[in-house]
């Protein structure tokens, strides 16, 4: 069965609106392992291999769930290797868009360690 052709929209008239794709139900479950083992790898002093978790949990998850946690753990990352600079910005960035974020404190102490030095 064949559908007949929608009638044509007039000239600026939005397009029809589509319902976003539905994530799969696994897809928070591979959020968390992703910052768990971009947890892990700091946890064992590996800040580098932290960061390339990051970067990859953030390029299959742009928005994702974790993000603030994913923040949090890149600011102390770069602090361990010394970007103090990136670390701070990006620190001050996260609190001036979060400022009553759970995670506003530790990013705060984060960034108190990085002025301690």
């Amino acid at each position: 069965m064949t559908r007949a052709p929608s009638p044509p929209r007039p000239k600026g008239a939005a397009s029809p609106a589509r319902s976003a794709p539905v994530a799969p139900a696994d897809a928070l479950g591979e959020q968390v392992a992703m910052i768990d083992r971009a947890r892990d790898a700091l946890g064992a002093g590996d800040a580098a291999g932290c960061l390339a978790a990051l970067d990859a949990h953030d390029a299959r998850f742009p928005r994702s769930a974790m993000g603030e946690e994913a923040t949090v753990l890149r600011i102390e990352a770069l602090i361990r290797l010394g970007d103090r600079a990136r670390a701070a910005d990006l620190g001050q960035r996260f609190l001036a868009s979060r400022p009553t974020s759970p995670h506003a404190a530790g990013v705060r102490a984060l960034l108190g360690a990085t002025t301690d030095r």
